[in-house]
């Protein structure tokens, strides 16, 4: 953030209270209705209101969530953390608000829009590595269903079911074996008067050699499995910076180019 701003708006809910104020994200509510909106999503207790109305926090908070035209949602599921990585950012412009898991919690922040690419590097499995691509072109597309569902135990039994096809001793069937994988899907929304709109999304199976780009089949009963492409972290990092630049002034949501 500015080093001349001194006003760093945060809060740090249980999951249940944190979703009830998020879902305030494109709402208008008049100062006098605050309080009755707050008791009615169990927020009454909370940091979110003062003895008028919404806090200042909240404020700041809801007010660049109001202002956003996209959202950025991270989702990231992996055999090295106990929990499975989870954030969202609304794009908007001076501010960006940020809402992330941290355990039994989510913490929800405000940075500088211009933070934003920070943020997302920093929750995201992006790090050198060897460019040693040896897996095979496909991956079970029940494995997608898993990973969405965040049925870890399934997915790493889906994973080493793919290592018996071999090579045993490739470095894509070792990471899977001794559980050194992270499968994350970033995704954008448009936001517009009718809703939230999708704008494109990224799947990614990364292991310590390599990325590799998932691309889900077509349909659940289309019978197909998920293709795997091989991608530099340079070239995944570009892709991903589409996801979450803010729109311009003048954008407009809808259907990507």
């Amino acid at each position: 953030m500015s080093p001349t701003d001194s006003f760093r708006p945060t809060l740090s809910l249980p999951v249940e209270q944190a979703m009830s104020f998020l879902s305030l994200a494109s709402r208008r509510i008049p100062e006098a209705e605050q309080l009755d909106t707050a008791r009615d999503l169990n927020l009454s207790a909370t940091a979110v209101v003062d003895e008028n109305a919404f806090s200042e926090t909240a404020q700041a908070l809801w007010e660049s969530m109001k202002r956003a035209r996209a959202t950025m949602t991270m989702a990231s599921l992996t055999p090295t953390h106990p929990t499975h990585r989870n954030l969202r950012i609304w794009l908007s412009r001076p501010y960006a608000t940020i809402a992330r898991a941290r355990g039994e919690k989510i913490h929800i922040y405000r940075i500088d829009t211009e933070e934003i690419p920070h943020v997302v590097a920093a929750n995201s499995p992006l790090r050198p590595r060897p460019e040693a691509f040896d897996g095979p072109p496909y991956l079970p597309s029940e494995f997608i269903g898993a990973a969405t569902d965040g049925d870890l135990d399934t997915a790493q039994a889906i994973l080493e079911h793919l290592t018996t096809f071999g090579p045993s001793d490739s470095l894509f069937s070792q990471a899977l074996l001794n559980r050194q994988w992270e499968y994350t899907t970033w995704t954008r929304d448009n936001i517009t008067p009718d809703g939230l709109i999708p704008w494109a999304a990224l799947n990614v199976l990364s292991t310590p050699a390599g990325s590799y780009l998932v691309t889900p089949p077509q349909g659940e009963s289309s019978g197909e499995e998920a293709t795997m492409e091989p991608v530099l972290q340079t070239v995944l990092w570009g892709q991903l910076a589409q996801l979450f630049t803010p729109p311009a002034d003048d954008a407009k949501g809808g259907e990507r180019a």
